[in-house]
């Protein structure tokens, strides 16, 4: 006879082989928008700071919408590795603006969502994201940003209101994980 606690954890085992075909896509997808953001700087050096950035994000982005947590261990490890890369990157190419640029997301990322957990009920988890999210915008432009802003919000809000319609609670938590992936992505891409 099983024990609640192993009937409980095999119950489990599904979702997680979903979780890791869906962390194997997002993978994918992250590679493929680190070499994009890599081509747009002209050198692709900056895919050694790229790849880990995006990789990770796409990582977290799945772990939260299965589990409504950011992952802190992949979130502060992918943030060390990918400020080294940049920096590292920066000074072999003496081109220190998406360093500069990134460190400024970043920071502008981090203050915008300890806002929003201050006042409006955000994970710290996805303040932590934000801050690694925001260090892959050295290469933005304008217009990514403003398309990806749009996209978080556009994503954010139809998360919310298919958790409003599922649940019928005005106080339901949404994962906004893959909301912030996807307009960081389109920010650093576009």
């Amino acid at each position: 006879m099983r024990s609640p606690h192993q009937t409980a954890s095999l119950r489990r085992w599904p979702a997680l082989d979903a979780v890791g075909i869906a962390s194997l896509l997002a993978g994918a997808v992250g590679t493929v928008v680190s070499v994009r953001v890599a081509l747009q700087t002209g050198s692709l050096w900056w895919l050694i700071a790229a790849a880990p950035w995006a990789v990770a994000l796409a990582r977290c982005a799945v772990t939260d919408a299965a589990t409504q947590r950011v992952p802190t261990g992949t979130v502060r490890a992918a943030g060390v590795v990918v400020l080294v890369a940049l920096t590292s990157v920066a000074i072999a190419l003496a081109d220190y603006n998406p360093l500069v640029l990134g460190l400024i997301g970043s920071a502008a990322a981090f203050g915008i969502l300890a806002l929003g957990w201050r006042y409006a009920d955000v994970g710290r988890g996805d303040v932590r994201m934000a801050a690694l999210g925001g260090l892959g915008l050295g290469t933005a432009t304008a217009r990514g940003l403003t398309i990806g802003v749009i996209a978080f919000a556009l994503i954010a809000g139809a998360h919310a209101a298919v958790t409003y319609v599922r649940t019928r609670d005005r106080k339901a938590r949404v994962p906004l994980g893959p909301a912030l992936a996807v307009g960081f992505f389109a920010a650093a891409t576009l």
